[in-house]
């Protein structure tokens, strides 16, 4: 699996995420998994585009400069798990913070 897929599959679960959170205003419990899922998905899309870049830049700009031994491992690895850790952080005082009447996302985080 390359790290264009891997921007595909963190895009695909932003937006699907982005349309449950739209729709699950009314249901509590729900609107607050989808906000703590979709603030998941923004946090993982935007480590793997800064990962993809700094690949970028090391192969476009750094031609002859030292390379990374498995490199798109390891950004997998830290975009896709890093960001369970800052949820669990936001969402483990109070999940009432992620819930709204207009929109289901984080409104008052630590």
């Amino acid at each position: 699996m390359d790290s264009f897929s891997l921007t595909y599959v963190a895009l695909m679960g932003l937006y699907i995420t982005f349309i449950v959170a739209i729709h699950s205003r009314t249901v509590t419990g729900l609107c607050a998994l989808s906000a703590a899922v979709l603030q998941y998905f923004f946090l993982v899309t935007f480590l793997v585009m800064a990962a993809e870049a700094i690949n970028l830049y090391m192969k476009l700009v750094i031609v002859l400069g030292a390379n990374i031994p498995h490199f798109v491992l390891k950004a997998t690895i830290i975009s896709w798990l890093t960001p369970i850790f800052i949820v669990l952080f936001c969402f483990a005082p109070n999940y009432k913070n992620y819930v709204s009447d207009h929109f289901c996302r984080a409104f008052n985080i630590p």
